[in-house]
């Protein structure tokens, strides 16, 4: 099912739920309430954001056409029509998280004090974020405990969807945000890179 709000297109269904509520310890009540504060009870895969419509329509004669003759309205059809010829084949590929660890300020400050080595060095250039650690014993990645934000989301692979968005110039990580600890995190991934068992 795909549901347009304003310029806003998602989709959401029984099997996008069920892949939401999967148990794990690792998210807490009060992470899954935040998203069900935000969003409601249903959860959803964005599609299109507001605005991303009216910029297509700006940028593609055709859908510019489309506008003038029928308006928004006929638009909206017109890529709704195009996501439902899409098969309802995604494939959930398992829980991705992304933290936050201070300010963008302070970690500029902290690389000032210190000299980072290379791998850690090559670590935060990747994420922008002063989140994770490396422990030099095991070479494994570590994490703080107590982040200022967190999120966590089912990482979504949809070949087919995927290339109906990029033959409309959009690129999109399609995800199922599952819950979060103050808000949603935008800025970073949530591809496979993200994911807190990665696939081998």
């Amino acid at each position: 099912m795909y549901i347009t709000i304003y310029s806003l297109i998602y989709a959401l269904g029984p099997y996008v739920n069920e892949a939401a509520e999967i148990s794990d310890s690792r998210i807490s009540d009060e992470y899954r309430q935040k998203r069900s504060n935000r969003d409601g009870l249903d959860h959803h895969i964005t599609l299109l954001l507001r605005g991303e419509v009216e910029q297509l329509i700006e940028e593609r004669s055709e859908l510019k056409q489309l506008n003038e003759t029928g308006g928004l309205i006929a638009v909206r059809k017109h890529i709704l029509s195009l996501f439902q010829s899409v098969q309802n084949d995604w494939v959930d590929l398992g829980l991705g998280q992304q933290s936050i660890f201070g300010s963008n300020e302070s970690q500029e400050k902290s690389k000032e004090k210190k000299e980072q080595k290379p791998l850690q060095k090559a670590i935060n250039e990747q994420t922008n974020e002063k989140s994770i650690e490396v422990d030099t014993e095991s070479n494994k990645l570590t994490q703080p405990e107590n982040p200022c934000n967190q999120v966590f989301f089912r990482v979504i692979s949809w070949p087919a969807m995927s290339d109906v968005l990029t033959s409309l110039g959009i690129h999109r990580e399609l995800h199922i945000t599952v819950g979060f600890k103050d808000n949603d995190i935008h800025h970073l991934p949530k591809d496979s890179s993200s994911l807190l068992e990665p696939q081998t």
